[in-house]
């Protein structure tokens, strides 16, 4: 989140990767550290993708509330997932979130109850609480 909230604080055209509409399951960090506390406590015995649920949130979502919140000087401009692979852009590292696959389900964790925060109230908690990106 801090990658893209810091690119689109710097305005101007921003690589937007594959389809707007793909699902993606960031989840707030708080939510893993109380998923984690709550259940060491427990002895919850099991294996858990702590992600959102699939289709929860778009990459158009969580880019457009990244722009949002920055003051709107960018704007986002959509490349393809076969233009970007054929270019060699590394999946997920290169440009954070991006991933070509469908998704992880998450059965076992909704199942305890994990609650998602994602999208744009993650944006603006970010921001509002100056997260501090990395140097680009």
């Amino acid at each position: 989140m801090p990658w893209w909230l810091q690119r689109a604080s710097r305005g101007g055209t921003i690589l937007a990767p594959g389809d707007p509409a793909q699902s993606i399951q960031p989840i707030d960090v708080r939510n893993v550290a109380e998923f984690a506390l709550d259940h060491a406590a427990t002895r919850l015995p099991g294996t858990f993708n702590v992600v959102a649920p699939i289709g929860h949130d778009t990459m158009s979502g969580l880019l457009s509330a990244c722009v949002e919140v920055t003051g709107r000087r960018g704007h986002l401009t959509w490349a393809p997932d076969d233009l970007l692979t054929a270019h060699q852009v590394k999946q997920w590292t290169e440009l954070p979130l991006w991933r070509t696959h469908a998704g992880t389900g998450i059965s076992p964790a909704k199942e305890a109850a994990i609650l998602a925060r994602v999208g744009a109230l993650t944006a603006q908690l970010s921001r509002a609480e100056s997260v501090s990106a990395p140097s680009l």
